[in-house]
This record gives structure tokens, sequence and C-alpha cells, in this order.
């Protein structure tokens, strides 16, 4: 409570910005949040997957929700249940009514403003909570510096208050296995790097990194329960949902990281990320570690899978954090413009997405940016590949710089 005392006002301006984001913009992906706490909390089904499915025809619901498919593992859903009942009451029928069925229709209305930010609060909560944590994770120097930054960079509120993605609830987990490992917790670390990867699948990919801090099979065996526990018991109920299991059960967006390879003849290839992979795992185990190693392999990991896979921009919150603590603490000239280069490369793909991530996305409060056009659509399609092309090619060169700062010293180290 200290602490909170003391930088209340970093704090309290940071949570303004967000209010005030979230209640004034707009991304369709929000819809699906809004669905399925509509489907639990209203319509009393606990399963979202199949609800729209077994409808009838001519029910007037099954419109409005078989507009948006559940596609998230459950326990996303049930972590922003508790607080979407507390707020309910404040929701609009009226408005929820329009907003799910043809939202064009009340942007401009005050109370739609009120419906956006309540429908993205428990994604503002868990950033503030993962600017708190991140407190903790850096001497007594540095603890205004990095809350000053999480609560103020621009990457966290877009992607958290203005186009409401989850992406910041496994983010805060993954962080707090690294708080947990610092104090040499490592099941407590476990359990929350589970929490993780039930939420979202790329903590998997880093869980080898955690295992093999352990100094025993036997432990390693132990820390391998307690990372699937959370994932077994959120899962295991909706196992008999046919819609789970097409939609949400083997997420399509991790199956992205196979795409990119280097043609061999034959038909055969190597597939570049599992490659890399490969390389960072044994690379790891051949050299003593510790907690400060689980977070340099941990980023090292996420960045090589971003800078070899069309990634959604969201996805770059995965790694902010240790980002955020590498520059905190390393204020060398080679970090600033790797980071910036990365910061830059983000920007030009921001812009050359779907109009809804940018200019769209104010439509509630200037509805007339509803049927605004981008610059990808401005450029037209082979410009603007081509200016894609060149932010992947940045954003990859300078992750592969950060990257091979982090491990070349551990490439020699037995």
């Amino acid at each position: 409570m200290e602490i909170l005392k003391k930088y209340k006002w970093i704090l309290f301006l940071g949570l303004i910005i967000r209010l005030v984001v979230a209640s004034f913009t707009f991304h369709p992906d929000v819809r699906n949040n809004s669905i399925v706490s509509t489907i639990i909390l209203r319509e009393h089904n606990l399963n979202p997957y199949d609800f729209a499915d077994n409808l009838k025809n001519d029910d007037p619901r099954k419109k409005i929700y078989s507009n948006e498919k559940a596609d998230d593992l459950p326990l996303v859903y049930w972590i922003n249940i508790p607080v979407q009942f507390i707020v309910r009451p404040l929701v609009d029928g009226n408005i929820e009514y329009q907003y799910l069925s043809q939202i064009e229709n009340i942007f401009g209305n005050p109370a739609l403003f009120i419906y956006l930010l309540i429908i993205k609060i428990q994604f503002i909560l868990f950033d503030i909570l993962l600017g708190v944590l991140l407190i903790f994770l850096v001497e007594d120097a540095l603890k205004k510096k990095i809350l000053f930054f999480w609560m103020f960079n621009p990457v966290t509120i877009w992607a958290t208050a203005a186009i409401g993605q989850f992406d910041v609830i496994p983010t805060f987990f993954l962080v707090l296995s690294f708080y947990f490992l610092e104090r040499k917790k490592i099941q407590w670390a476990s359990l929350s790097l589970g929490l993780a990867a039930a939420i979202k699948s790329f903590s998997f990919l880093i869980f080898p990194f955690l295992v093999f801090l352990a100094n025993s099979w036997r432990e390693r065996i132990k820390l391998t329960l307690i990372f699937l526990i959370p994932w077994i018991f959120s899962v295991s109920p909706y196992l008999g949902s046919s819609g789970f299991r097409h939609n949400a059960l083997l997420a399509p967006q991790l199956s992205k990281i196979l795409y990119s390879k280097i043609a061999l003849s034959g038909g055969e290839g190597i597939l570049i990320v599992p490659a890399i992979l490969i390389i960072l795992y044994l690379v790891y185990l051949r050299q003593k570690r510790g907690a400060a190693d689980f977070m340099k392999f941990s980023l090292s990991a996420l960045l090589l899978v971003l800078a070899f896979t069309h990634f959604h921009i969201q996805w770059f919150l995965w790694v902010t954090p240790f980002l955020a603590i590498l520059l905190i603490e390393d204020s060398g000239n080679y970090l600033k413009w790797s980071i910036g280069l990365l910061g830059f490369s983000l920007l030009l793909m921001l812009f050359l997405f779907e109009p809804s991530l940018q200019i769209k996305l104010f439509a509630p409060i200037l509805p007339l940016l509803s049927n605004g056009t981008g610059l990808a659509e401005v450029l037209g399609p082979d410009r603007a590949n081509s200016l894609r092309d060149m932010a992947a090619t940045i954003f990859g060169g300078a992750s592969i710089f950060l990257v091979f700062h982090q491990i070349s010293p551990k490439i020699n180290e037995k």
C-alpha cells in the first residue's frame, strides 16, 4: 500500500487515460467478450461455444449470437465474468442489443461510451496490476521510471484500452511467474505460467525455460503437472462441445509459427520458428540457469516467434514488460535504437493494417470515421505490401539483434 501511495499520481493519470480511451474507441474484436458475457450472464448458459448453433433458425437471438463465435480458451472468459457480473447492473439493455446487432446505429450515443468502458474494464484492471507488478521487479531507484513507462506507453494503451484485447491477462501471469522465480518460488511460477498458457497458447513455447531451472527430473515432472493444472481444469468441461473443439481448442494463431520455412529439395523444408526454438532450448540447457536467464530466453523466444510470423500487433504486448525492464536497467544506445526500430516498425504495420485498428477506432465519438479509408487502401495493394515487407524486415532485424545481444554471452558458457 505504501508503494501505491508513493506513485498514486502516475497510477491515477494512467488509469484516467485508459478509461477515456476505452470509452471512445471500438474495434470489432471486443464484441466477442460482449457476446460471451451476455450468453453466460443474461442467457444463463455456461457453454458459449455452442449456444448460437443450438438456437432454432427462427429464434431472433440466433442472428445476434451468430455474428461472433466464441473462439478463445474458456479461462479468459471465466476471468472476465466476475467483473462483468459486478458491472452488469450499469448496462443499458437497449444499448447492448443495438451494440450486438448493429452498432453503427448508436455511434455518437453517450450511452455507448459507458457500455464500451464496461466491457473493457477487466482488461484495464489487469493492465494497472501489471504496472504495479513491474515495480517489484526492479531496484528502488528505477521503480518510478518503469511504472511511468508502463502507464504511458502507447502499445499497452492501444492494445488494452482501445481495441480491447485480452493479451494483457496472460502477459500479467507471465510476468508474475518471473516475479515468483526471482523469489525462488518455482512451483508458484509454474502455476502462474500455466494460467498464462490456459489463456493464450504462446506460454507453452517458453515453459521449457522454466522447467529446466529444476535440478532433477522428479521436480521437472512435478512442475509440468502444476503447469498443466489450469489448462486441464479449464478445458475439460468443454471437450464435449463441438464448437469449442472446432473454434478454440487448437488455436489457429499458433499454427502461424509453421508457415515460415526454408525450402529444400524433394518438397521438404526447414520450419524456421521450430528450428530457432530448438536452438534456444539447447543453448539454454548447456549453461547455468537462473531467473534472469528465464526472462532473457523467454524474451528471445517470443521476439523470434514474432519476427518470423505474420503476427497481430497486440501480440507485441507479450514482450513489452521484459523490454521495459531491459530498457530501464540498461541505458545503452544499442538498446534504445533497437527498441526504437521495433516501435517504428509496429507503427508502420499499424497503419498498413485495416483501418478498424486506427482511424475507425474513434467512430463511437466521430461517427463519420466509420467510413474512413486506411493508408493501405490509399496506397493500393502493391505499395502497401512493399511497405509491409519493409516493416517486417525492420522488426525482424531489430529482434534478431536484441536476441543475439541477450544470449551471445551464454553461447560459449558451459
